[in-house]
This record gives structure tokens, C-alpha cells and sequence, in this order.
């Protein structure tokens, strides 16, 4: 019998799935320490030094899966859980001083639910607690992915290494079941996730014993608490506006095609000029060449799944012939169209 539910994110407010510099910037410098190099790392990303430094620019939430798996076939399985297992509560910035300055585990899993989206969106978190424990389920809005899977497998880790920071007591998983095929069982994975680990399904899933909610944090501290809850208000506000833009940007280009959608053109559409509108979408993380390829990426999949010919998708899609929106599909992809309707892809 389920006692209780608490979903961890709200709806989604940028769309596609996005992240926060601070979150890449963390990622970046885990993937130079296993030995890839900054420029190459951050080449991944397709971000310049300035919006890395930007702290409200948010970069697609695809790019960072991409460079998780480049770290991943450099330093193996376990090169970015190693990383994310070793971060601080510092390291998450006011979200992470909101959770370690609330009363308990309770409230802190309960105020720090509206603030997720200011770090991520390709992650999701619900909490349930029934007759066995507390089940904390980690999803994703995100395409199934090798990089998702051990974005997931690291969220987890580092839930457990933080917990004696939090609580001053270590947390023992009652069990963990992690997405995607199973991974050797290696001295670090025993160590976070226990014995009891299993592998599959589209979510993570990390069971702890039930009185884990009512344990009081060792730096609770409500003047604390109020001041990092004021700065993470402030933070999602700035995000909410900022997402705005994007979804109008998409909507501009919805309107322009078939057509070859330009950035003129759509600045015209949303009555700002050409250099305000590429500016404002620089200070986010993205540009405008970027927002139509996610775009045509979204609506490729969906028409071909809707059984539009390929033909019909190329021309909707403004490509100017067959070849050119091959190439970006495969981009996309991996594959073909023709393969990924017929189910030949790994998808």
C-alpha cells in the first residue's frame, strides 16, 4: 500500500531538456581529470568560454549525454559515476544549500522539489513510500541513451555519498535497480549502491528504509534555509523567462516552414531585431541554428511515426533535397529514416 507520494519536478520549463552551466562546468572538469582535454570536452558541448560563464545560460540537455559517453569510452563504465559520487553539496549551488539546511530528509526532499529545474531538466525525481521503504524513481524526458543511463547512475551515486554529509549517518540502499544493461559490479558500485543491484527499465530506482525521511540534518538552519530559497525564487523566475523565448522561437519557426527558416526572418516575426535575438539566445546556451535543428530533429521523429513519406517529412521540413535531410538524420539518429521507421535502429 503506497502511504505517500512527492513528485520532485513541476512541469517542464524548457523544453527541449536542458541543463545549467554550473552542472556542465562539473561534467567538463570530471572529463579532463580521466584525461580528455578541455578544448575537446568543451567542443562536445558547442559552448564558448562566455556561456559557460554565464550563470542563468542553460546548453541542451543532449550535448552533455554526448560527451558523458565520450568519457565513458576513454575512462569505461564508470568514469563519470566516479566523478558525480565525489561532488560536495556545494557543488549544487543554492539548491544544494537549500537540502542540507532544512530540518530534516522530509523537508529537504519537500522545498527543494519546486527549484530542480534551475540545475537540470533531463532528469525527473518522484519519491513513494509504502510497506518496504522509500522508493526514490529518477526518470528522464530524454531519448534512452548510454549517457542518460549513467547521468541516471550518477544522480543515484551521488545521493548516497552525500547522505552522511546531510544526515551524519551513511545511507544503505535497500536495493538500487539502475537503467540500461548491466555494468560489472565494481568495488565502487558495492560501495554505493550495496549488493541488491539489479539493471533494465526506463528509470533508476533506489529503495532506503522508511525512517530515512524523519532523520534530522546537521545543518539545518531556517535564516539559511530562507536566504538560499529567496536566490533559488529569483533563479527560476529568470528561468521560466528564459524558456519562454526558446518556445517562441520554435513557435516562429513552426510558422516559416517549409520554407529554409533564417534568423531575420524570425526576428521579424517576434518583432525584435536580427543581433538582439541572436544575443539573447547566446546568454542561454544555445543559438538559433541549434533551435532549428532540435526542432526538425522532434518533428522527424514524430511524422515519420505518424507515417508521413520521407519525401512529405523533407519537404516540411524545409530541407532543400532528399540528401540533405539523410545527412542530418543520420546525424540525429545513427541510422537511416528508412531503417529507424522499420525499427532496424537501436532506439
Amino acid at each position: 500500500m503506497t502511504r505517500g507520494a512527492t513528485s520532485l519536478t513541476e512541469d517542464a520549463i524548457v523544453t527541449p531538456p536542458t541543463i545549467s552551466t554550473s552542472l556542465a562546468r562539473h561534467v567538463l572538469d570530471d572529463a579532463v581529470t580521466i584525461g580528455m582535454t578541455k578544448t575537446y570536452a568543451q567542443s562536445e558541448l558547442r559552448v564558448t568560454d562566455e556561456v559557460l560563464e554565464h550563470s542563468d545560460a542553460r546548453i541542451p540537455a543532449d550535448r552533455i549525454h554526448t560527451l558523458i559517453e565520450h568519457m565513458l569510452a576513454v575512462g569505461g563504465p564508470d568514469a563519470f559515476l566516479t566523478g558525480w559520487s565525489q561532488k560536495r553539496f556545494a557543488d549544487l549551488g543554492p539548491l544544494g544549500f537549500l537540502a542540507a539546511t532544512s530540518d530534516d530528509v522530509r523537508s529537504s526532499l519537500a522545498r527543494v522539489c519546486p527549484y530542480m529545474p534551475t540545475f537540470t531538466t533531463d532528469l525527473t525525481y518522484r519519491t513513494i513510500v509504502d510497506d518496504e521503504g522509500v522508493h526514490l524513481f529518477i526518470g528522464s524526458p530524454c531519448a534512452a541513451r548510454q549517457g542518460l543511463h549513467a547521468r541516471m547512475a550518477g544522480a543515484v551515486g551521488m545521493l548516497v555519498a552525500l547522505a552522511p554529509s546531510f544526515t551524519g549517518s551513511p545511507l544503505e540502499p535497500v536495493r538500487v535497480r539502475l537503467p540500461g544493461p548491466a555494468c560489472p559490479q565494481t568495488s565502487l558500485r558495492r560501495d554505493l549502491f550495496g549488493d541488491d543491484v539489479s539493471y533494465g527499465g526506463p528509470v533508476a530506482e533506489l529503495v532506503t528504509k522508511r525512517d530515512l525521511l524523519d532523520q534530522p540534518l546537521k545543518r539545518a538552519d531556517h535564516d539559511l534555509s530562507a536566504f538560499f530559497e529567496d536566490q533559488l525564487s529569483e533563479q527560476l523566475l529568470r528561468l521560466k523567462v528564459a524558456g519562454g523565448l526558446v518556445e517562441e522561437v520554435r513557435s516562429a519557426v513552426r510558422a516559416l516552414l517549409p520554407t529554409s527558416p533564417t534568423l531575420p526572418d524570425a526576428a521579424r516575426l517576434l518583432g525584435m531585431s536580427t543581433r538582439t535575438l541572436q544575443r539573447r539566445l547566446t546568454t542561454e546556451g544555445t543559438t538559433f541554428a541549434q533551435v532549428v535543428d532540435d526542432l526538425r530533429h522532434a518533428l522527424a521523429l514524430q511524422r515519420l511515426t505518424e507515417g508521413a513519406s520521407i519525401g512529405e517529412v523533407t519537404f516540411s521540413l524545409g530541407f532543400s533535397e532528399p540528401s540533405a535531410f539523410h545527412r542530418a538524420f543520420k546525424r540525429w539518429t545513427g541510422t537511416t529514416p528508412r531503417l529507424w521507421r522499420a525499427g532496424g535502429s537501436d532506439r
